[in-house]
């Protein structure tokens, strides 16, 4: 295996060059011309970057550590990986890597606690809030994250009266679902929410309400129900409202996954997509475009959220200590599980 002379040699440049370099492959410290023939030496010399000895080297690891506030599994959510995605492919850009931190206590705040004593030698966190956090569960983790005085930044936890770097996904709380149903004709309505308790599900539940109020909908307030992002307990509630409720024309659900058990519900009971009943899920997934017929959902950004959020905190890192906190708005991705019922009157 060659050494980092070996590489700076073989191309004619000096060392320093060649590990400013692979440190950072975004550089304009070298040119894209260097950068190919580095590029072949580090191949043909096999060589690979001892991240442990360019830690003690230069007082940086490039990792950041994920702290997420759950002992559960980190992928068993498509919110979370399509965050995780964002952040990864960004922090590759600039060289870095991501440490996931096993803890195995039960609440939030010791999940967080536990996470941040095996993280020494991180250059800084991205800290996420879950469906299981209360408000002030995410206010303790954060202050908790602050007290090491290293960058971070939150993603997926509601905006903090704090002076600290955050990127916001409004649409987690608004049901911008439903006010696109609305917008094309739908008045009865049946809602899915995700999680039953936690902090965002609950701002999510009270601006459903006071959406279904305005609008003088109030029937719908009767038919919101909590998911819990599964598909058999969808598929179950379903089958049970549709029973009691004939006059439904449309489905609201807080994620795709739910949204498709929805779809194979109404389909058990004879309903036809959209002919019949219209269905929009949230957070276009790979199964939005896979379900039959295709899913018209609302794109809550997720992959460019967990993107920004690793720009800001690789700003952070290099010292930039301008304090942000960026929004990334939704879009509604519209395929064939939505009628429009204004076109038909």
């Amino acid at each position: 295996m060659g050494t980092l002379k070996d590489i700076a040699t073989e191309v004619g440049i000096s060392p320093a060059s060649v590990s400013i370099y692979l440190n950072n492959k975004t550089t304009n410290r070298v040119s894209d011309n260097t950068k190919k023939k580095i590029d072949i030496a580090v191949k043909k010399n096999n060589y690979s970057v001892n991240i442990f000895a360019r830690s003690l080297a230069t007082s940086k690891s490039k990792l950041v550590g994920i702290l997420l506030p759950t002992a559960e599994p980190f992928f068993l959510n498509e919110y979370t990986n399509e965050l995780l995605s964002g952040i990864q492919s960004k922090l590759s850009e600039y060289g870095y890597g991501i440490v996931f931190l096993p803890a195995s206590s039960s609440s939030s705040v010791e999940v967080i606690e536990e996470q941040l004593k095996r993280s020494v030698g991180c250059d800084g966190y991205v800290i996420f809030s879950t469906g299981f956090c209360s408000k002030k569960q995410m206010e303790e983790n954060v202050r908790n994250v602050g007290n090491l005085e290293l960058p971070y930044v939150t993603l997926n936890i509601p905006r903090l009266d704090s002076d600290i770097n955050q990127i916001l996904i409004p649409a987690i709380h608004y049901p911008k679902g439903i006010e696109y149903l609305i917008s094309k004709g739908h008045t009865k309505i049946i809602t899915l929410l995700g999680r039953t308790n936690g902090y965002n599900s609950q701002i999510l539940y009270d601006n459903t309400i006071k959406l279904y109020s305005e609008l003088g909908l109030k029937d719908n307030i009767n038919r919101i129900f909590f998911g819990n992002y599964e598909a058999f307990a969808t598929q179950t509630i379903i089958l049970e409202s549709l029973g009691k409720n004939s006059d439904i024309t449309a489905i609201c659900c807080m994620s795709d996954i739910m949204a498709i058990a929805a779809i194979n519900a109404c389909k058990t009971l004879g309903y036809k997509i959209p002919e019949d009943i219209s269905i929009i899920g949230r957070n276009n997934s790979q199964v939005a475009k896979l379900a039959n017929p295709t899913l018209t959902t609302v794109d809550l950004m997720m992959r460019q959220s967990g993107r920004t959020a690793a720009s800001l905190l690789h700003e952070s890192i290099k010292g930039e200590e301008t304090i942000q906190q960026i929004c990334i708005n939704e879009k509604i991705i519209e395929r064939n599980s939505v009628k429009d019922l204004k076109n038909e009157s």
